[in-house]
């Protein structure tokens, strides 16, 4: 499944718990310790603050991979994004 029609399906959602977001991709240089291709993905209202609350005790800083565009229902999405993994 592509994002794309990830985006369809999860944007006719009427749940009354719907919350809007995105989904994320993070990386940090310590991720690289477990292996190629480790990040750390989730869903937020805003990406750009959910980094800056990113607290970890690693050296460097995360950084934001990728950012999709915005699900009327960013729980839902995260969870079908989690069971195609």
């Amino acid at each position: 499944m592509n994002i794309n029609v990830l985006y369809i399906i999860m944007n006719t959602h009427t749940d009354n718990e719907c919350k809007k977001g995105k989904l994320y991709c993070l990386h940090n240089v310590i991720f690289n310790y477990y292996g190629p291709n480790v990040f750390k993905l989730g869903c937020s209202t805003d990406v750009d603050k959910r980094v800056l609350t990113y607290i970890t005790s690693y050296p460097d800083k995360s950084e934001i991979m990728h950012s999709s565009d915005n699900f009327d229902n960013c729980f839902d999405a995260e969870k079908i994004l989690f069971r195609k993994l």
